[in-house]
């Protein structure tokens, strides 16, 4: 940027002037144009960890569905019964009415909380390759939709 003005310049070295018939005009040269201040920019880290916890809290939500509807299935092979373990509401009184959806999504609930501490943990002050996070949380997402629909988790119920 060239500044043009009337009043003598002082501060600049005489080589660095030049004249115009408004007067003396300074120069600056391009490569001192294209510096400026550094920006500080706070790691991602943090924020990453959020992303990986969000995926992990849908995967949970999906596989706490895959697995409500293959409880029969999995009571005769181990006997438990993880429809029975899902109702938190009648448990522990979490959701009154709500049935096993209220176990769905306490649990997906605790693994976000969980996941999002440790990474943000671990990852603090840290700066993270945030394409790669921000494609695995999506794989992660995915993941969950996916068995939460029906033609998916259909397929692991009994009989």
């Amino acid at each position: 940027m060239v500044t043009e003005t009337t009043e003598p310049i002082t501060a600049v070295a005489p080589e660095a002037t030049t004249s115009s018939r408004n007067g003396p005009v300074a120069v600056i040269e391009p490569e001192e144009a294209m510096t400026g201040p550094e920006i500080a920019t706070k790691p991602n880290g943090p924020v990453a960890a959020g992303f990986i916890a969000a995926g992990v809290g849908t995967l949970v939500i999906g596989l706490g569905v895959v697995l409500n509807e293959a409880s029969a299935t999995i009571k005769e092979a181990i006997g438990f019964d993880f429809n029975a373990f899902l109702r938190f509401d009648a448990n522990y009184g979490l959701g009154q009415g709500v049935g096993p959806l209220s176990g769905k999504v306490t649990l997906a609930v605790i693994a976000f909380a969980a996941t999002w501490l440790v990474l943000g943990y671990v990852w603090r002050g840290r700066e993270v390759p945030f394409q790669r996070v921000f494609r695995t949380s999506l794989a992660l997402i995915g993941l969950g939709f996916l068995m939460t629909f029906p033609p998916f988790f259909e397929l692991f119920a009994a009989g």
